[in-house]
């Protein structure tokens, strides 16, 4: 079995794959752990309640934007799992050329996305990865990531918006009861829910403009993504395993 972990500012996703198949899918929270132990005692609660061994896990693929989760599951996957994980980055065998400046300013979740998208959709594409930050990573018609777009996202900017305005309170994303609300709480659902679709929408139009293409492929993804993409015919596909099953392809080779 393949073990994939892509490590987020918010949540910790992990996949194990049998070949191919993506056979368990588990999420922990980010934000609370402090130690090896305490990660351990967690996760591996959650294999065994589908009675996955950790013993069969014959590798370990990671994708991480937090660097200390980065040292804490590296440490349990040695002691525990007694493998030593592939680390993502651009350094990585990827499969396809990375044309960024600095290619290691790249996070690996997004290089996760594109070796997935590329896969399974072909190409040209976009990946629209709607989390903690919304980006939008771009692969040209031969199959390479070109570069992207990092945006605030939906949650994050609904946030910045009760902090900084007074009067303000917070209300989850969601769809409004209509486009103009008749009440604030309508109000700022319409403003965060479909202000983030028109920022989709319009980034999506000036990529292909900029590229001279005139059809993409385009895959959301992320926490937010089956919220916003069915407000849009622009996405084509949802994927919520898109960064594990890039890992699954990029590792277990």
């Amino acid at each position: 079995m393949f073990l994939a972990i892509n490590i987020g500012n918010s949540a910790t996703k992990f996949g194990v794959f049998e070949g191919t198949e993506l056979i368990g899918r588990y999420t922990l929270s980010s934000l609370s752990f402090t130690g090896v132990e305490q990660c351990w005692f967690e996760f591996r609660g959650l294999l065994g309640g589908d009675a996955i061994d950790p013993a069969g896990i014959g590798k370990v693929g990671m994708a991480s934007v937090v660097p200390n989760l980065t040292d804490i599951y590296t440490e349990i996957c040695k002691r525990y799992v007694a493998l030593v994980p592939g680390i993502l980055s651009a350094r990585s065998a990827l499969g396809f050329k990375v044309h960024y400046r600095d290619p290691d300013q790249v996070g690996a979740d997004r290089l996760a996305n594109v070796a997935a998208a590329r896969a399974i959709y072909g190409y040209p594409a976009v990946v629209v990865d709607l989390g903690t930050a919304t980006t939008f990573d771009v692969i040209d018609d031969a199959g390479d990531f070109v570069g992207g777009i990092i945006a605030p996202g939906v949650g994050t900017a609904a946030a910045a918006l009760f902090e900084r305005a007074a009067r303000l309170f917070s209300v989850e994303p969601a769809p409004p009861q209509s486009l103009i609300a008749q009440d604030t709480v309508n109000a700022m659902k319409s403003g965060i829910y479909y202000g983030h679709i028109g920022q989709i929408e319009y980034l999506l139009d000036r990529v292909k403009a900029e590229l001279g293409y005139a059809d993409m492929e385009v895959i959301a993804t992320g926490g937010f993504a089956e919220l916003l993409a069915p407000e849009t015919s622009m996405i084509k596909y949802v994927n919520r395993d898109l960064a594990l099953k890039g890992l699954q392809i990029i590792f277990d080779r």
